[in-house]
């Protein structure tokens, strides 16, 4: 009966507006007995949320009696949620002791679904790296962060670009924001474009993601998500001196309270660049200053109304010198010349969040984003322009989403967009496309071991008509350590402006690179300019018929790409300081998009168009182990192994039809299985392996790691088109980075170190310039 009367007391002290207000307040502290500061602690009944401040002090102000949940949380330890009431005086919880974690099982993220969820409820592969892992590394540019996480592969191609599960950076999605990228080189998005000074954190989706995000997530997405601003005004102010005459100068002030949240971040970047070749006068990376701005604004407008305005600019002018070979008659000579580039980059977002009731919320979005590119050429001793390239890419989408929670098992989100992008350039005909989607995604708990996740894209592209990208993922938990997940899903590629509209001849070497749009008038312009082209070093009669029916080919059109994915992995938590999480996939990609030499000019140069090709392979599995052997030292280690192939190749092995020539033998060979490597720019083996040494009553942090990546297929040198030789690799390598961070009081913290400790460099990885050492300084001043 006792029981019965608290209840029914403490249900009426929920139930009726009470006219008092009270506080919860408390004190955030790790193991050691040290202040944390920028805890997070939420009420999770409402919408209150506060930071601790670097006393590691909160408090949650005009809170009405009844019971909640609090839920205490901050990057790389444990959350905790406990169960308090406010009956009629205010709270004190004392001291709250937070665990360090290994792992970031419980992190929250929205690429996976569009939805928040933790890592472990999600059941597609996903790789986050928090704020922590970014800070500690030192490292000032997205593609140094992204290289040392297990699975992911920098390519050097037109840029820094990324691979996932052996796609290359052409398949894979960058977004800022949820909001995409553009601007790609030859399909690679050059990822040293991103500073990485002001995120919050980055989520890897491996696999296609097209059920959510369209054409480019075929192989995968990365969500760059930046900070937003902590109740109070801030800033912070940080620099770093690298080698290379490189210095990395960053700013930032941000203010938010109950209504209003606006930040402003500022990067600048500079570098003298670095030459590996002694042979050649250009460096192999130029000198150049990057700049980056970026605003964010949210204002509450109504209880369940908000609105937020975001914008991000980056401009990026390079220097440097080059020769390019003039033709006299029969002699030729190399005159020096200047290389100026400029790239300019600049995107807004207004976005209007509105909550209907408890159970709904619609989410409109308007993305623009523009990206510019000029290089111009000139004759270093009078300054007459030997070449001159503009590109400029528009896009413009609008989108609207809604996600209905039924209860809480059971979350619909759909939604439906329209895209148009634009190109204007020298190399290509002016053009534009259109394309309109809609999407829906259900996600399922019937019970409390399994989950389910099916989704759905339809896209109607201008140029390709239409194209379904199914999806459907399932988790299930066996029991408290082991957690299984398996997905399967469609992705797929439109082909973009360069493969339809480029219009392009090297000025220095002669080659030309024709869209499927106009290679037809490319070639009959070629005829008429008085071009007899040729198919093989001795003359043929018939060669420039042959060029005209392999035009008519490629004009033929393109299909657009599609894959089918399948994912297996598990979580498994052999003890409480060990967990070890791994999966194994398999990419099945048709219609691949490939280069094709339609003819050859006199000069021995070839005219390159596009075509679809048979079925591409990607397969392999990845295996990660993290262990904290004490609350100070933290040790982990990632391992790929990658097997890809063209099943057309492994065809022609099989029948006994496809030889090679190894350099300096005159007599072929029949390729066998063993022979063939793969895909070229594909490694076979890569793994890294970091220790984390941290000291809190110094307020020292020890961060080393070490990355391998294995030997791969650079280039065809015995012209079989198929990678067989040892001759055709790129020597594989380590690297190994260290970086030490020592705070100095509450507002200081001072970095030192090196990346490529050990001088590692390689021809064909122009990142690889030596050993990097760095220092820096950062303040951080922040009033709640």
């Amino acid at each position: 009966m006792k029981k019965l009367l608290a209840l029914v007391f403490l249900a009426t002290l929920t139930a009726i507006p009470a006219m008092a207000q009270y506080s919860i307040q408390g004190k955030v502290v790790d193991k050691g007995g040290t202040p944390i500061a920028f805890t997070t602690i939420q009420l999770l009944q409402t919408s209150k949320a506060v930071s601790s401040n670097e006393a590691g002090q909160f408090s949650i102000n005009n809170v009405s009696q009844g019971f909640y949940a609090l839920k205490v949380s901050f990057v790389g330890f444990k959350s905790i949620t406990q169960q308090l009431t406010v009956a009629n005086e205010n709270v004190d919880l004392g001291t709250i002791v937070l665990s360090e974690a290994i792992t970031n099982l419980d992190q929250m993220v929205v690429t996976a679904s569009r939805l928040e969820q933790t890592i472990a409820d999600v059941s597609i592969p996903i790789q986050v790296i928090d704020q922590k892992q970014i800070e500690r590394s030192s490292n000032i540019r997205l593609n140094e962060i992204l290289m040392e996480q297990t699975g992911l592969m920098i390519n050097s191609d037109h840029g820094a670009g990324i691979q996932i599960q052996g796609l290359n950076s052409e398949y894979i999605l960058i977004l800022v924001d949820g909001e995409p990228l553009i601007g790609r080189t030859a399909g690679t998005l050059d990822l040293t474009r991103i500073t990485v000074n002001n995120i919050d954190r980055i989520e890897v989706v491996k696999g296609p993601s097209s059920s959510l995000y369209g054409s480019e997530a075929m192989g995968g997405v990365i969500n760059i998500i930046t900070k937003n601003p902590r109740n109070g005004l801030g800033t912070s102010l940080s620099g770093r001196q690298r080698r290379f005459n490189t210095t990395d100068l960053n700013a930032t002030l941000e203010y938010a309270n109950d209504k209003v949240q606006v930040s402003t971040f500022f990067n600048r970047l500079s570098s003298g660049g670095y030459d590996l070749n002694d042979n050649t006068l250009s460096q192999t990376v130029a000198s150049y200053t990057a700049s980056t701005a970026q605003a964010k604004l949210k204002y509450k407008l109504t209880d369940n109304l908000d609105l937020s305005i975001s914008g991000r600019y980056y401009n990026e002018p390079q220097e440097d010198q080059t020769t390019v070979t003039i033709s006299n008659g029969s002699a030729s000579s190399d005159v020096v010349h200047d290389y100026n580039a400029q790239q300019t980059d600049w995107n807004i977002l207004p976005k209007l969040e509105w909550r209907i009731g408890e159970n709904s919320l619609v989410t409109l979005r308007q993305y623009i984003s523009n990206y510019r590119t000029e290089t111009r050429i000139t004759r270093a001793s009078d300054n007459n322009l030997y070449s001159l390239d503009i590109f400029e890419q528009k896009f413009s989408r609008t989108e609207g989403q809604g996600d209905l929670f039924i209860n809480e098992n059971s979350t619909i989100t759909f939604g439906a967009g329209y895209i148009w992008e634009g190109v204007n350039s020298t190399r290509y005909v002016d053009s534009s496309f259109t394309s309109a989607y809609a999407f829906a995604q259900y996600l399922w708990e019937p019970t409390a071991k399994l989950d389910i996740t099916t989704g759905l894209r339809y896209d109607d592209h201008v140029a390709y008509g239409n194209n379904l990208s199914p999806k459907l993922a399932v988790g299930y938990k066996l029991n408290e350590k082991l957690k299984v997940r398996a997905s399967i899903g469609g992705g797929f590629k439109a082909p973009d402006f360069r493969q339809l509209l480029l219009d392009f001849s090297n000025p220095t070497v002669g080659y030309s690179v024709m869209g499927t749009s106009v290679v037809q008038d490319g070639i009959e312009r070629l005829i008429s300019a008085g071009e007899t082209f040729r198919t093989d070093p001795q003359e043929n009669p018939n060669a420039i018929n042959n060029a005209r029916a392999n035009a008519a080919v490629a004009a033929e059109g393109l299909s657009a790409e599609r894959s089918l994915s399948i994912n297996l992995g598990a979580n498994y938590q052999l003890t409480e300081k060990i967990l070890i999480q791994g999966n194994l996939f398999r990419n099945y990609i048709s219609n691949l998009i490939d280069t094709w030499a339609v003819a050859q000019k006199d000069n021995g140069q070839f005219v390159f168009s596009y075509r679809n090709v048979e079925d591409i392979v990607t397969q392999g599995a990845e295996v990660e182990a993290t262990v904290q052997l004490n609350s100070n030292l933290n040790i982990s280690a990632g391992y790929q192994y990658l097997d890809t192939y063209d099943q057309n190749v492994i065809d022609q092995i099989k029948e006994g039809t496809l030889a090679y020539r190894p350099l300096g033998e005159i007599v072929s060979r029949r390729v066998t299985r063993a022979d063939y490597g793969g895909l070229f720019g594909r490694s076979r083996h890569s793994g890294n392996f970091k220790v984390t040494y941290t000291y809190s009553p110094l307020g020292l942090t020890i961060y080393f790691r070490s990355i391998y990546r294995g030997r791969w297929g650079f280039a065809d040198r015995d012209g079989n088109q198929v990678l067989v030789g040892d001759y055709e690799y790129a020597e594989g390598y380590f690297q190994h980075n260290l970086s030490i961070q020592k705070a100095f009081g509450k507002h200081w913290t001072a970095d030192l170190g090196a990346n490529n400790l050990f001088n590692t460099t390689n021809e064909f990885e122009p990142t690889l310039a030596g050993t990097m050492w760095f220092a820096g300084l950062k303040f951080n001043l922040h009033k709640d």
